[in-house]
């Protein structure tokens, strides 16, 4: 789709129909060091990196992540190719995605240099990828790039108007969007207005926060940001704690606030 040269691709994968059966490292690191020879490779992209740990491995130890990664490193210098490891952001409420992908701290601190993908929230067709960590370059303005409709590839976008902003500034946008999107009970507080005629009380929010082991203050905290939302999601009743749910029949989240 992107106009890739494939005779120069090379999967190393047991079974090509399924693409099944990938190397664990370090199981099979010698397996890895013969292939890069035979073909020559100076690009090796582990896609996912979970893929290729063994079983018998926990990452969220980071000395038994180490013990997927440090091979790894040593591949490289050992073959001179470069591995490009690919994971996801983990789905995790507070802090910062830049400290949390991969699934260990360990992968951050091991890499030389880390690129993040971010999706632009205003626009889903497009994507910026920037530096967010380099030990042996600085840091650069984010890259766009669009998603051209049929293929479904990601083309350079033109950069004429390419905002000057780094994958810092975007990723600091990024973490108070996914706070204000995943720390909400607004899905709970739809559902259980619908078997209260539409009307929930300050208690009854408390207690979903309770019972979702978050910090005391959430519940008030959401009182106020749906209040505030335009147009607003809760709305007093007159009657201290008591607030009317504004549309009781949709289950689609609010949006996150204004940035």
């Amino acid at each position: 789709a992107a106009g890739v040269d494939m005779t120069r691709v090379h999967l190393m994968v047991a079974t090509v129909e399924s693409l099944t059966g990938v190397p664990l490292i370090p199981n099979d690191a010698n397996d890895v060091l013969a292939a890069i020879g035979t073909t020559s490779c100076s690009l090796v992209i582990v896609d996912p990196w979970m893929s290729i740990v063994p079983g018998s491995l926990s990452i969220k130890d980071t000395q038994q992540a180490r013990q997927a990664l440090d091979p790894l490193n040593a591949l490289a210098r050992q073959s001179g190719a470069s591995f490009l490891l690919v994971t996801h952001t983990n789905r995790m409420v507070g802090g910062s995605a830049r400290n949390r992908y991969g699934g260990t701290v360990a992968l951050r601190q091991a890499s030389r240099l880390c690129l993040m993908a971010i999706a632009d929230p205003h626009d889903p067709e497009c994507l910026y990828v920037g530096v967010e960590k380099a030990n042996v370059a600085g840091v650069t303005v984010a890259t766009k790039y669009r998603k051209v409709e049929g293929d479904g590839a990601w083309r350079l976008e033109a950069t004429d108007d390419q905002p000057a902003e780094t994958i810092h500034v975007l990723l600091e946008v990024f973490d108070r969007d996914e706070d204000a999107r995943t720390s909400d009970r607004w899905g709970e507080v739809l559902d259980l207005a619908k078997v209260t005629d539409g009307v929930i009380t300050r208690g009854q929010v408390v207690d979903l926060y309770v019972d979702a082991r978050s910090p005391k203050d959430a519940a008030d905290k959401a009182i106020r940001r749906w209040k505030d939302m335009n147009p607003p999601r809760l709305v007093p009743t007159g009657t201290k704690g008591q607030y009317e749910v504004a549309r009781v029949s949709s289950t689609e989240p609010p949006g996150p606030p204004a940035v």
